[in-house]
């Protein structure tokens, strides 16, 4: 049974199935000319004969996987001899680089992969020769807004803000901080080390002086948000994050206004956050609120943070 009736609803089935399709193909390939290579080596293989060496980080993000199945993929070809991993600052930052043995299989390899491009390069002139343009465009368009917020924008008008309760941290809602916060990083980037050691811990925040907020409606946690603190009166938003079905619809809004309502209320001399030029909606209401990109004098903690705000106390949160 086709499922090309499923519409634009199951694109990425249809995706998925054609992916499938042609990885079971090229690996049929490989074992009638006798290589003992699959399809799902290619990315990292290809990768390091490219560009290697790289880190776990930098073919994270060259390959499109996870760190988890970069990582396994890694150790898988560690083991088989092809690859050499040396010593990094963390474990996202060791680096990989191809043996003599990878080399000479990449060599062995190359002809077969010459021949696999140029039948695939037949493939989409006999089907759809601006395949490759469209897919890079689709692509581009995922990376500025993923599918699932594209989804929630779409939902009806939440419940009014009036209804939406702002609640100080209780051990009844740690689970929900870590869930919220773990469902909001892994839809854009992927967990690190620092993100679990915070999210498993939040009394920690607690401990150093901070706090954690959470909004609430119609009796769920729909939001959370911590505010840091460093000392000397400087502290930090961190650990926004909303329910997908609600985003956009001033949940996230009110958990700040919070945040920067404690801020005042504590005497506080310097906000900051750090965030991701990705979370475009997130940035505009930083913004919105009074805050402005500065550079820090220091390397952030995150290797996802590459935009840096600071409140200027210019905003509409009511004393």
């Amino acid at each position: 049974m086709s499922i090309a009736p499923f519409d634009a609803t199951g694109l990425g089935s249809r995706l998925r199935r054609l992916s499938q399709l042609m990885l079971a193909d090229v690996d049929r390939a490989y074992a009638a000319e006798g290589l003992a290579f699959r399809t799902r080596l290619f990315p990292i293989v290809f990768a390091l004969h490219r560009d290697g060496p790289l880190s776990i980080s930098e073919l994270t993000a060259l390959s499109g996987f996870t760190q988890p199945a970069v990582s396994q993929t890694v150790r898988r070809l560690e083991k088989d001899g092809h690859v050499r991993i040396s010593a990094g600052r963390d474990a996202r930052n060791r680096n990989v680089s191809l043996t003599p043995a990878g080399q000479a299989l990449v060599r062995t390899l190359q002809p077969f992969w010459d021949r696999a491009r140029r039948a695939a390069e037949a493939l989409l002139a006999e089907a759809t020769p601006d395949f490759m343009a469209s897919l890079q465009s689709l692509e581009e368009a995922l990376e500025r807004r993923p599918l699932s917020a594209r989804i929630a924008a779409m939902a009806p008008a939440a419940t009014p803000d009036g209804a939406v309760d702002i609640l100080p941290f209780d051990v009844a809602f740690k689970k929900q901080f870590h869930d919220l916060n773990r469902e909001w990083v892994e839809t854009f980037f992927y967990l690190e080390k620092y993100d679990i050691e915070q999210l498993e811990n939040p009394e920690r925040i607690l401990e150093a002086g901070g706090e954690i907020w959470f909004a609430r409606l119609d009796g769920r946690i729909v939001g959370t948000g911590a505010l840091y603190c460093h000392g000397d009166g400087e502290y930090e938003v961190a650990k926004m994050a909303v329910m997908p079905g609600l985003r956009g619809r001033g949940v996230g809004r009110k958990v700040m206004e919070q945040l920067i309502r404690r801020f005042r209320e504590r005497g506080g001399k310097r906000l900051v956050l750090a965030t991701n030029s990705k979370l475009e909606p997130a940035i505009r209401l930083y913004r919105s609120v009074g805050f402005v990109d500065y550079v820090p004098e220091k390397p952030p903690e995150y290797a996802r943070a590459n935009v840096f705000m600071e409140w200027t106390g210019n905003d509409t949160t009511t004393e």
